[in-house]
C-alpha cells in the first residue's frame, strides 16, 4: 500500500448536518465571497467562520442565524463587539438583535 492510500483511508470526513441553503435567498447587500462562506456555513451544520479583520463576519453571522434558526439565536461576542452587531444587522441587514 502506498503512503498516499494510506493518508487517504484515514482522512476523516465531516458528515454534514446542516440545511439546504441557496445564496438566493440571502440578503443582496452581502458580497459573492460573503454569500459561498454563510452557504458553507448553513449546509455544513458545524462550521466555524475564521474570516479576517474586514471582510465582514458580523453580516455572515446574522444572516446564518436568520437563515438556520426558528427565530432564536444566541451570538457569542466581545463585550465590545454587541453594539456594533446590534446596529450591524439593524441598518445593513434589516434584523433586530437584542
Amino acid at each position: 500500500m502506498s503512503y498516499s492510500v494510506l493518508l487517504e483511508r484515514r482522512a476523516m470526513r465531516a458528515t454534514p448536518i446542516g440545511q439546504s441553503i441557496s445564496q438566493n435567498d440571502m440578503h443582496p447587500d452581502l458580497k459573492p465571497f460573503q454569500k459561498k462562506i454563510v452557504e458553507w456555513a448553513c449546509n455544513g451544520g458545524r462550521n466555524a467562520v475564521w474570516a479576517d479583520t474586514g471582510l465582514g463576519k458580523t453580516w455572515m453571522q446574522v444572516e446564518w442565524c436568520r437563515l438556520v434558526t426558528t427565530g432564536r439565536a444566541l451570538i457569542v461576542a466581545p463585550l465590545a463587539v454587541c453594539d456594533q452587531t446590534i446596529r450591524e444587522a439593524a441598518k445593513h441587514l434589516g434584523v433586530t438583535i437584542k
